[in-house]
């Protein structure tokens, strides 16, 4: 998803991906194979990787998938935590910006419905 998300904001040589994703090379590689066998993903004879139409549809009918998984790790987490410790303000502050994001992309898959 991460290379997805990447991709949607512009077209990009491999190590700019690279850079930007923290991905190894070789993972790197063989995820932007796989990509482009699905059709998600489009390299151009400049070698610049972008997103296809196909691929922004995926990407933005899982964003809220994504979001609602990392939340819950992020609680998980907290919860483990706050049975040797008190909850802190950045835990609320943490959790405050992720159900903001999570309803932010509920949202915006709503409206990609109609």
């Amino acid at each position: 998803m991460r290379v997805l998300e990447v991709l949607s904001e512009k077209p990009r040589r491999f190590t700019t991906v690279r850079e930007l994703t923290g991905i190894s090379s070789k993972t790197l590689w063989d995820a932007l194979h796989s990509l482009q066998k699905e059709g998600l993903v489009e390299k151009d004879e400049f070698k610049i990787y972008k997103i296809t139409e196909k691929g922004r549809k995926f990407l933005e009918s899982n964003r809220a998938r994504v979001t609602l998984a990392h939340l819950k790790l992020i609680v998980g987490k907290l919860h483990r935590e706050t049975l040797t410790r008190p909850i802190s303000e950045e835990d609320v502050k943490r959790l405050e910006e992720l159900v903001h994001k999570l309803k932010s992309e509920i949202m915006r898959c709503e409206e990609a419905k109609e």
